[in-house]
């Protein structure tokens, strides 16, 4: 995780532990997957790994984690989730779309 995504969560609010991401000034904790998941509550849904299709050369190079809120059928598509290049930024990022879509 960067320093500036474990900045932006501590921003948001979400709960610091360590201090393990950045200088000796500024530190900011670096949550666990599991702490990212429980953090979005019932709101999270799932966790989709980077997939790709070799026949038409379309690779997804992201994980993408995806919230309850997210509805395809509605008439105004609401669509709140993350992406990262690995899963702890993918739920990071989803956890901080939560929180403003509140």
């Amino acid at each position: 995780m960067t320093y500036e995504l474990a900045k932006k969560l501590k921003d948001a609010g979400f709960p610091q532990r360590e201090l393990t991401v950045g200088n000796h000034i500024d530190k900011y904790y670096e949550p666990t997957l599991s702490e990212l998941i429980k953090a979005c509550g019932d709101d999270f849904d799932l966790l989709r790994e980077p997939f790709g299709n070799p026949e038409d050369n379309h690779f997804d190079v992201f994980y993408r984690a995806f919230s309850k809120r997210s509805d395809l059928w509605s008439p105004i598509y609401v669509d709140v989730q993350g992406e990262g290049s690995t899963p702890e930024e993918a739920v990071a990022k989803l956890w901080l779309a939560l929180q403003v879509s509140d």
